[in-house]
């Protein structure tokens, strides 16, 4: 059994702040979990000079965070390495490097990652991931108490649930069924 790392980082451009209208396109909504069109194309074009980080890149991506998950601490070494090249040669800067091993995060500068503050939760796509022990959180949506003590409150409530991973489907499904049958 190998580590489990995950980083994520935001991709930040090298663009100067008098010319940041005309480089607004960098932050347009690419819709469909889809990283934005500029580093998409840029990661393709330069496929051949870099295709074990172009195949961890662009299903990992969201916008511009990037979330990998590693078996070792040389893989995400190389991920991050590989990565940080690849989109360099685009001038995108990757920062907020951040993971559950200290010695992946080594080689990367200090500037680059994110507080080593072991209480803090990093939110990810919307899930919190406390990266001392490498755990997903799901928070409950607060607003459970206003939905009423029906069947149609209680698949509110269910359907309120922001699970993008579908980590938690298996209960959530379970539970509309339960209430279903009812």
């Amino acid at each position: 059994m190998g580590h489990l790392l995950q980083y994520q980082s935001d991709v930040i451009s090298n663009a100067i702040e008098a010319d940041i209208d005309v480089c607004r396109f960098l932050w347009l909504e690419p819709g469909e979990n889809k990283p934005p069109k500029t580093i998409r194309w840029h990661a393709e074009k330069h496929q051949a000079e870099c295709a074990g980080a172009l195949s961890e890149l662009l299903p990992n991506m969201y916008v511009d965070d990037l979330v990998v998950s590693c078996d070792s601490v040389a893989d995400a070494r190389r991920i991050a390495k590989e990565a940080t090249e690849l989109l360099g040669k685009g001038s995108f800067h990757l920062a907020k490097w951040a993971s559950n091993s200290a010695a992946a995060v080594d080689g990367i500068l200090a500037e680059d990652q994110e507080p080593s503050d072991a209480s803090r939760l990093w939110k990810t796509l919307g899930i919190f991931w406390q990266r001392e022990f490498d755990m997903l959180i799901f928070h409950p949506p607060e607003r459970v108490a206003e939905f009423p003590d029906t069947k149609r409150g209680v698949l509110k409530a269910l359907a309120s649930v922001f699970d993008p991973l579908g980590c938690l489907a298996p209960y959530t499904v379970r539970a509309e069924i339960i209430i279903q049958l009812l």
